[in-house]
């Protein structure tokens, strides 16, 4: 702050140098035009999305027009302030000529590959400058531009320049394409960064075109050097430009009339100004309406002057009268109430409940999809799954996944399988890229290798994982593709990544031994009224123990419900945990931005730990969920991970374990036909358990465990669920 303060102080006294000084200094306006040559400094493999064989890009040239409008204000006579609002043109050409060995007619030769990325680059901004005069009329300036990426595209290929007419690219199926160009991609940059910042130094000189000096011509050189990469992506080490520019800028400088000198004033006159008393009487009155939110009104200004004598000195009195109005927003009223309760398992509401909190033990298996899905013909990854850096990748633990879900278990799962691959170090992945065959996927298997190289890129690039221990494949439909092929969602099924291990822990399921809670009354209720004279805003609700700030039951909205309930174990994250009482405070704003919160009454809770009931002999339950995916599309076959969960199953069973079996399908094909083929796959599971106490039924389609808008969903609905109960002795 001190600073801003000595440079405004600095630049004011310069500006009034500049105004009371003997020959007045003049602002100047006019366009900008010049030419530049750009310097491409990088240090890069390739461009984000984009594959490429090329060894790096190390430097580039180009040119490009610079246009604008220029503006200088004197803060003294040789010390000009500047400032340029401009348009640059900085794209160039990226290439490098990699030597290599080939064979013509059978004879070795050496031949070379020519790898190239010619960008279009453009950029609107500001440039201010301080321009110092060395000597008369030359000046030295130094500034920063600070500018916005308007244009990012680019244009890639990788052409054979040697030998000459001869020698063409196979494809990745082993074919010759008959072309001596490949990897030829055009579009815009991904990931480029908007701001592109460089400080830069100048010299121009000033021709006046005119006697007047009103009409000048400054021709500049400038050089510009770039200190943001225009990528901002972790594939991008470097990627830098400098210009050197050479411009020519027309300005116009009006003249300024000379301050005249004050006149003298008569003696009688100049003696009762050197003795004036001025009196202002202002009177404020403050309304509220409706119609305004805050409007200041000055009153009609009465001025009366009276002379008299004040010891034998003549003095003028002047007393100014004025009655200013400050109109505000009259408040509007707005009142609230708030009332919780208890609401038992039959929708009977209990005043004044107390919540019995109780713990018992819920284990559960999570089988991991081993497919990344991609929308229509792209390899870019998408948002849904979760990307990390290098810095969040080091401290991501698998475990601490286990108090998700199972579909954001499975957004984590390169992150998983990055971090199972450092912990088995000899592990090798398989990736292999697929496509639907279908419109514009039809025979693309460029398309199905891009894939594969993105899951390849993030492990290497985040994680670390060495090259060599991942195996790239692509095909076009997958091996076992989700049919019939033509339908929307089987389309969407087969546009994927399969990923595949020679260890079986890289894509382990995710077992999860976890404590839960459940309360009785299961429901708190929150009864809500509000009185009001305008329409409400919005309104906001929260409840949490004291102990657990940040693990608090949050709802908020527009129209305000009567009824408002939280199922206490519906997001066990925010259960209660502690013998303490919920506190609950209601908060609602109209549209005039009038506040109200009004406070609940207390929730008292009682918690039972399962040390405290295995301590006081009662009964508890140990609770164990499992699921099996990746049945084969309208099949009931339990085959690879899914028999070693029956295994896993197996092993945990006890002789007084009660179990349950429920089979679920996606949404496709009828829901009758789908509770048939749930039901086989859980008479199925029931079958290779072994026991005949087991119940076991399909539920179909009836009730999906996902949502069926994204494939995951759909596979992690082809599923059997068992529901294992075991009683602790």
């Amino acid at each position: 702050m001190k600073k801003i303060y000595h440079l405004i102080l600095f630049i004011s006294v310069f500006q009034c140098y500049s105004l009371f000084g003997q020959e007045p200094v003049r602002d100047k306006y006019g366009i900008y035009g010049g030419f530049s040559l750009n310097i491409h400094d990088a240090d890069f493999m390739k461009i984000p999305d984009c594959p490429s064989c090329s060894p790096g890009y190390r430097s580039g040239f180009g040119s490009g027009i610079n246009i604008g409008l220029v503006y200088d204000t004197h803060l003294q006579s040789d010390l000009v302030l500047g400032a340029k609002v401009l348009y640059r043109s900085i794209g160039g050409e990226l290439s490098v000529i990699e030597p290599i060995q080939l064979l013509v007619s059978g004879v070795p030769t050496i031949g070379e590959f020519k790898h190239s990325i010619n960008s279009s680059l453009s950029i609107f901004g500001i440039e201010p400058s301080l321009r110092y005069s060395i000597v008369d009329n030359f000046f030295i300036s130094l500034g920063l531009n600070a500018s916005y990426l308007l244009q990012k595209d680019y244009e890639q290929y990788e052409r054979i320049i040697s030998p000459v007419n001869v020698g063409t690219f196979i494809n990745a199926n082993g074919q010759n394409t008959y072309s001596r160009e490949r990897n030829v991609f055009s579009g815009q940059i991904q990931n480029a960064n908007t701001l592109y910042v460089a400080p830069l130094l100048s010299l121009s000189y000033v021709l006046p075109l005119n006697s007047s000096s009103t009409l000048l011509l400054e021709p500049e050189l400038t050089y510009y050097h770039g200190i943001t990469n225009i990528i901002n992506d972790p594939l991008v080490q470097h990627w830098s430009v400098n210009s050197l520019s050479l411009g020519l800028s027309i300005k116009y400088s009006p003249t300024v009339s000379p301050k005249e000198p004050p006149k003298e004033l008569p003696k009688v006159e100049q003696q009762l100004i050197e003795n004036i008393v001025r009196i202002d009487k202002i009177d404020t009155l403050r309304l509220q309406v409706d119609s305004v939110i805050v409007e200041y009104v000055p009153g009609l200004v009465y001025e009366r002057n009276d002379i008299k004598n004040i010891s034998g000195i003549p003095t003028k009195t002047i007393t100014s009268v004025r009655t200013d109005t400050i109109y505000t927003q009259r408040p509007s009223n707005i009142s609230c109430s708030i009332l919780a309760v208890g609401v038992d398992d039959q929708g009977v509401e209990v005043p004044d409940p107390t919540f019995k909190i109780e713990e018992f033990v819920s284990n559960e298996l999570d089988p991991l999809l081993n497919y990344v899905f991609f929308e229509d013909n792209s390899s870019t990854l998408p948002d849904r799954y979760n990307k990390l850096d290098k810095s969040s990748a080091s401290t991501f633990v698998v475990s601490d996944r286990f108090r998700d879900s199972t579909l954001p278990i499975y957004y984590n799962l390169l992150n998983i399988v990055g971090r199972r691959m450092i912990e088995n170090p000899t592990a090798v992945l398989t990736i292999t890229g697929c496509n639907s065959d279908l419109g514009s996927e039809k025979g693309n298997m460029q398309l199905s290798i891009a894939r594969a190289n993105t899951v390849e890129n993030y492990l290497i690039d985040v994680w670390g994982i060495s090259q060599d221990r991942l195996k790239l494949s692509a095909t076009g439909i997958p091996s076992k593709p989700s049919t019939p092929i033509g339908q929307p969602d089987k389309i969407a099924e087969n546009r994927r990544v399969e990923l595949y291990s020679d260890n079986p822990k890289i894509l382990e399921y995710i077992f999860i031994e976890k404590v839960d809670r459940t309360a009785n009354p299961p429901i708190a209720r929150f009864k809500i009224s509000v009185q009001n004279e305008l329409p409400i805003a919005n309104w906001s609700i929260k409840a949490n123990q004291t102990s657990m700030p940040n693990l608090t039951f949050v709802k908020k909205g527009k129209d305000v419900p009567t009824n408002l309930d939280w199922a206490l174990s519906s997001n066990q994250k925010i259960t209660p945990q502690f013998p303490e009482v919920i506190k609950s405070a209601f908060t609602v704003e109209d549209i005039r931005g009038t506040i109200q919160t009004c406070i609940a009454n207390d929730l008292k809770v009682n918690v039972k730990t399962v040390q405290e009931k295995r301590r006081e002999m009662e009964g508890d339950y140990e609770i164990e969920r499992f699921s099996l995916i990746l049945f084969d599309f309208d099949q009931a076959k339990i085959e690879g991970m899914n028999k070693q969960i029956i295994d896993f199953i197996g092993n945990r069973l006890r002789f007084n374990s009660e179990i349950e079996i429920y089979g679920y399908a996606d949404r496709t094909g009828s829901i009758e036909y789908n509770r048939e083929l749930a039901d086989k796959r859980a008479q199925e599971t029931k079958k290779l358990l072994k026991r005949t106490d087991i119940i076991a039924k399909g539920v179909g389609s009836s009730t999906l465990l996902y949502d069926n808008e994204h494939p995951e969903g759909r596979f992690y609905c082809r599923t059997v669920q068992i529901i294992v109960r075991t009683k602790v002795q």
